[in-house]
């Protein structure tokens, strides 16, 4: 384990999300629980810090304007509390 981030509500459940950082071996063989996640989604870190791959929007859920962020990577879409997660690490990572 490498260290903690701070924790991050979740919107559309009302859960708080305690994320980890830490190191796997590579490659790894990830076995997923399709209860709790849907897709891996495998990204370089450099491609994360390009700029054209971040961007806010604000989003309607259950009848209320949420500011998002969203991480746009070839078809995929990372954002919600997964990208808030993602952006504290990477502003960490960063240095920024």
């Amino acid at each position: 384990m490498l260290g903690e981030l701070d924790d991050v509500p979740t919107a559309s459940s009302n859960y708080v999300i305690s994320p980890f950082v830490g190191a796997i071996p590579y490659p790894y063989k990830f076995q997923l629980d399709k209860w709790e996640t849907e897709e891996l989604i495998e990204v370089p870190i450099a491609s994360l810090l390009d700029m054209d791959c971040y961007s806010e929007s604000i989003v309607k859920l259950n009848g209320l304007e949420i500011d998002t962020g969203f991480y746009k990577c070839g078809d995929k879409i990372i954002w919600g509390a997964t990208s808030k997660i993602l952006k504290q690490f990477l502003e960490i990572y960063a240095g920024l």
